[in-house]
């Protein structure tokens, strides 16, 4: 443990050390970020933590942070993975976790949930994926109790439970097709058959039902917080993207298909989700194809929907589904990124009430806590951008390592 926190140490330093600097932009009529906040960035390696000059105050190896960030869990995979439990502001090691077995977060394979359960309680890590077979351990993050598990065929995690009992996967097939499989983690037992969702299988016959297929690649999570949903949101190669809802306690789902088509060019990579602070409601949004829709968060039935009528052009670009779109703390204010620059929604209305920085390209967003001010992170991931929330008006520019997508601000 001692020697990962001198490495941990040492590539801090050396990450400050060749820190590129910050190109000031600073308005006369908006304030600038406050000397102390600071930007998380993930990169290929792990997080850096940038600093408005422009330095990297510190890295944060690969891993996942708890949902309030009051911990960062570093995997360290070997014949037997280390977990490291790091305080997220620091970075300095808490504790470790063994786990018996070479095994790693899901998105070290792939585009994946973060393996957390809804409440930072309980981590599931895998083994390196295989068509045969597949292996899974479930680290209780506060006793330190590991549960390591294998089942027969291709799967990988979905989410497991806030009370530890039960672990979702998803059994892939061929073509994109999957299912939803529960595996109780009390008894030690596969359900014998999928978490179906009548409406989402493809074909109804009597064998589509009983396997239970379903479509779809996944391309961001979002979690409920007034209730135990997990939403995931899947791109369907041959119909609309959808939204698959796991009730995580009561161990069913069902789905939001066909999410609706807007008057725009055809983007599947730009749509994203976003969750209102006080839980309550959830959006479907792509700015390019020209579409909003609140859902209850609850009921799951949609409230209001809109097309955002903008002119937007077609793009190849790829942006980070998950952080494609955020809500101001009050609920009032939708950003989302569009083609060029980042759309505002008004959340009563669903009409765009802004533009901004219509001139640059973006691939992920984030806002301050007090929601006063948006960064965007350039479309080539070498940019930070700090804008007034409220007018869209730059107010920072940082270079930084190159990038996929701000994890946090601080």
């Amino acid at each position: 443990m001692a020697s990962f926190v001198r490495l941990l140490l040492v590539v801090t330093a050396l990450g400050a050390c060749a820190a590129p600097q910050a190109t000031s932009a600073v308005s006369g009529t908006a304030a600038a970020p406050p000397a102390n906040e600071q930007i998380y960035v993930a990169t290929d390696t792990g997080i850096s933590v940038v600093a408005q000059s422009g330095a990297v105050a510190r890295e944060l190896p690969r891993g996942v942070s708890s949902p309030d960030w009051s911990a960062f869990y570093a995997v360290e995979p070997g014949s037997t993975t280390v977990l490291h439990v790091l305080d997220a502001t620091t970075g300095v090691e808490r504790a470790s976790i063994n786990v018996p077995g070479r095994f790693d977060l899901g998105s070290a394979y792939r585009v994946a949930p973060s393996g957390l359960s809804r409440n930072g309680a309980f981590l599931t890590l895998e083994a390196a994926p295989t068509s045969t077979a597949s292996s899974f351990a479930v680290v209780d993050l506060k006793s330190g109790v590991v549960k390591t598990i294998s089942v027969p065929g291709a799967m990988t995690v979905d989410v497991v439970s806030d009370d530890g009992a039960s672990l979702y996967l998803v059994e892939h097939r061929p073509d994109n097709r999957y299912n939803v499989r529960l595996f109780d983690l009390t008894t030690g037992r596969l359900a014998e058959k999928p978490i179906v969702d009548l409406k989402q299988i493809e074909l109804s016959t009597p064998d589509s039902v009983t396997r239970g297929l379903m479509a779809g690649v996944f391309q961001a999570s979002v979690d409920g917080t007034l209730n135990a949903w997990h939403f995931s949101l899947y791109f369907n190669p041959g119909r609309r993207p959808f939204i698959h809802a796991l009730n995580v306690n009561a161990r069913y789902a069902t789905c939001i298909l066909d999410l609706p088509v807007g008057p725009g060019p055809a983007s599947p990579g730009f749509w994203t989700v976003a969750l209102t602070p006080n839980g309550k409601s959830l959006y479907a949004a792509n700015a390019i194809e020209g579409t909003v829709t609140k859902y209850d968060a609850d009921t799951l039935q949609a409230v209001a929907w809109k097309p955002l009528s903008r002119g937007a052009k077609a793009t190849t670009a790829s942006i980070d589904a998950t952080t494609a779109s955020v809500i101001s703390p009050e609920g009032y204010r939708l950003y989302v990124i569009a083609d060029t620059g980042i759309v505002v929604v008004d959340t009563t209305t669903l009409a765009v009430k802004a533009h901004l920085v219509p001139d640059r390209a973006v691939r992920s967003l984030a806002l301050t806590a007090d929601g006063r001010r948006l960064y965007g992170l350039s479309l080539d991931g070498t940019q930070l951008w700090a804008l007034d929330a409220m007018t869209g008006q730059p107010i920072a520019t940082l270079s930084v390592p190159a990038a996929t997508s701000i994890t946090r601000v601080r």
